[in-house]
């Protein structure tokens, strides 16, 4: 009995190149619609820039992996999934990168307006120039020989002038993307932001120990620490959420850190917190407590904020001191510091 020749093997329509800091779909194009309708099923996008379909950035590599997994299960030989072990980007690289592409993209924008609006110029001269053959305020001739050509120049205008509108909304959009993109790629984090993704990050890095430790989990009252391949994951994302909790802190030492504290800020001294200037009722070791909304004469309702929004201080022996020359400003100062005791006991923590 004679084998069948099975034949050359099926060559994939497309590549998957998969990592911890992207997936990538090549070898194929927007056009072939039947793999694009696949490939949206699942969340991927057609990237102009790049030339190919891709999934977030954004998403979690967990999320990305399920993703590409669905799709080599419809898609079977027909696609070819190459997965790179290595670990992903610092923060500190993926920051320069992203603001490098968002550099890169208000260049492409720039460039789209100047052409919509070139567009848009040039719609607007054509209807200059037809409007030249016809008299100002000349109706059309029925029945005369021009009917035709009078109607045909309006439907011409008509069309040049819709074009030029469009044109210029395009190049509008355009501009606005480019200003968007610059200020992604030139942004100055403030201390209240950097220190707020600070707070989550460190959050989040108890959370993650907690379930590495199995405290996070118990079965029949006791301690379930994780394993096997979630385990690898938490571990990985653990090591992920410290390189940006030190680039983080990084960041907000090079900005000059949090300049008031606990050491620094006496109860009764006066701080502003977005713009508001406020008796301190107690100094805590990470936050100050200042006089709520309601009864804040006699501070028997507090707001806490933290350190890092606190945007200047002034001594309450100073408020007297204050120039004469700004007497509105004396007057306030004053009436704040007289908002608490001279003896108000400096507070123990939180």
């Amino acid at each position: 009995m004679t084998t069948p020749n099975p034949g050359p093997a099926e060559t994939p329509r497309a590549q998957v190149a998969h990592s911890a800091d992207g997936t990538l779909v090549h070898g194929t194009s927007r056009s072939d619609r039947a793999l694009a309708e696949i490939l949206k099923a699942h969340g991927f996008r057609w990237s102009r820039t790049l030339g190919a379909w891709y999934l977030p950035r954004t998403w979690s590599e967990p999320t990305r992996e399920q993703r590409v997994e669905a799709l080599a299960a419809t898609l079977g030989n027909e696609i070819e999934v190459a997965r790179s072990t290595a670990p992903r980007s610092g923060a500190a690289a993926r920051e320069a990168d992203l603001r490098a592409r968002a550099a890169a993209r208000a260049d492409r924008l720039d460039r789209r307006a100047a052409a919509a609006e070139a567009r848009a110029t040039a719609a607007s001269a054509a209807i200059d120039r037809t409007l030249e053959g016809i008299p100002l305020g000349q109706p059309i001739l029925l029945g005369h020989h021009s009917q035709r050509r009078h109607e045909r120049d309006l439907e011409k205008i008509d069309r040049n002038h819709r074009r030029a509108i469009e044109e210029q909304a395009n190049a509008t959009r355009a501009r606005d993307g480019a200003a968007r993109a610059r200020a992604v790629a030139a942004r100055a984090e403030s201390l209240v932001t950097l220190g707020n993704r600070i707070e989550r990050t460190a959050a989040e890095i108890r959370r993650v120990r907690r379930r590495l430790d199995g405290t996070g989990q118990r079965i029949h009252g006791e301690d379930t620490p994780a394993e096997g391949t979630y385990r690898l994951r938490l571990e990985r994302q653990l090591d992920e959420l410290e390189d940006h909790l030190a680039h983080d802190q990084a960041k907000l030492a090079a900005a000059g850190g949090v300049s008031h504290s606990q050491d620094t800020v006496q109860p009764g001294d006066l701080v502003r917190i977005r713009g508001q200037w406020y008796p301190v009722v107690r100094a805590n070791p990470k936050s100050v407590s200042v006089p709520g909304a309601v009864h804040a004469a006699d501070g028997t309702r507090t707001h806490t904020a933290p350190w890092r929004e606190v945007q200047d201080h002034l001594a309450r022996h100073l408020a007297a001191g204050t120039s004469p020359a700004f007497p509105g400003l004396r007057r306030r100062l004053e009436q704040l510091a007289e908002a608490l005791p001279e003896g108000t006991p400096r507070g123990a923590g939180e």
